[in-house]
């Protein structure tokens, strides 16, 4: 007993010696009556193990030991306790090629709930089973699992993430009012806790009033993320930033004054400190949109240059700095300059993506029709 509950022990805390341990005892004492939880205690380190290797081969045999152990424990007498804790580990090891086997795991996930109720385990199973409903697109049972966790167990370390997976679910579908309201009521929630997912809950409340056409509220979102103190990480920055200049953009269709101040945070974003290529390149690709529709087309066509002189082929930033290249090129077609287009497509093919060779041809075609030969 004591060798046993002293490799229990170990085990929680994840020490070194636990395995050791817990062979020792299996070897001594393999017909002890508790030597089911020694055997699901050793499933349990395997699975660990499992989860932190990122080699194959030693995920895999860590995977048939957690296996072959909880095999075996499980046909051996088990308390309630280590009961609910074989079906739990079951419930994770089906689930251990993230996405392979998602009926098995919702399937042992429901079966945990109806059998163990009174479980401590519940919310870790729930925030399992969530996941997997909305991995699967089953959003309607996703947000039931994550919005119970956070009812029942409101004290959870799970509680902050289910409720903000609650609203991404609720989101998913579909912006309809009920759902619309119910995913703004979980984000609220998060924002009330005043934890690390505040901001970011914040923010998808700006995404959902921007679905429905609410951009003056969005706006208004996007202005309480940028001014908070602490500020957002720049990743978070560089998104609201965008985002709070999209709606200005969609107010400017009925005032254009909106558009010029689009401009101003497009501009913000694209010379930001540290700003990533995706970020700069979207901004100022945006930015040339936004000049377009205020007429000012010559701007636009240097917006759009900026975007293809400011990006490298090593930066592997392709999709704005293609749409930049293509809407220039456009643009120039229409002027009739043709060997300005060539310039633009041309540059294109060097930054290379997967619009390299769709503008590698237009540039034959324009040669070819055109005379263009210098």
């Amino acid at each position: 007993e004591l060798l046993l509950e002293h490799g229990l022990t170990l085990a929680r805390d994840q020490e070194f010696l636990a395995e050791e341990t817990l062979q020792l005892f299996l070897r001594q004492y393999p017909r002890h009556a508790r030597a089911g939880e020694a055997r699901l205690a050793m499933a349990e380190l395997e699975f660990r193990a499992l989860q932190a290797s990122a080699n194959p081969a030693r995920r895999q045999e860590a995977a048939q030991h957690a296996l072959q152990y909880l095999q075996v424990a499980n046909t051996e007498a088990k308390t309630p306790d280590t009961a609910a804790h074989a079906d739990y580990l079951g419930m994770f090891l089906a689930d251990k090629d993230g996405g392979g086997n998602d009926r098995e795991v919702i399937r042992r996930g429901e079966e945990f709930l109806r059998t163990h109720k009174q479980s401590p385990l519940i919310p870790e199973v729930r925030m399992k089973l969530g996941e997997v409903y909305f991995r699967v697109e089953d959003f309607a049972n996703a947000e039931t699992q994550f919005g119970t966790l956070a009812e029942e167990d409101p004290a959870s370390p799970y509680a902050e993430k289910a409720l903000f997976l609650a609203g991404q679910s609720a989101m998913r579908l579909g912006m309809n009012e009920n759902a619309l309201d119910r995913a703004l009521g979980y984000f609220d929630r998060v924002v009330k806790r005043d934890g690390p997912l505040k901001l970011y809950a914040r923010q998808e409340q700006a995404i959902a009033q921007s679905r429905v056409g609410r951009a003056n509220e969005a706006i208004a979102l996007y202005d309480i993320i940028l001014s908070s103190e602490p500020g957002p990480d720049p990743e978070l920055r560089f998104a609201s930033l965008c985002g709070k200049a999209d709606n200005l953009v969609a107010l400017g269709r009925t005032e254009k004054t909106h558009l010029e101040e689009a401009i101003e945070v497009f501009d913000q974003l694209a010379g930001s400190p540290n700003v990533t290529p995706v970020w700069r390149n979207q901004a100022l690709y945006k930015k040339g949109k936004t000049l377009v529709q205020l007429g000012r087309t010559t701007d636009a066509l240097a917006a759009y240059y900026d975007v293809l002189q400011k990006s490298s082929a090593s930066e592997r930033e392709h999709f704005w700095a293609s749409k930049a290249g293509f809407d220039a090129a456009s643009i120039l077609e229409q002027q009739s300059q043709w060997k300005a287009a060539i310039g633009i497509y041309s540059k294109v093919v060097a930054l290379g993506g997967p619009r390299a060779p769709e503008a590698e041809a237009r540039v034959k075609q324009i040669r070819l029709e055109h005379f263009v030969w210098d």
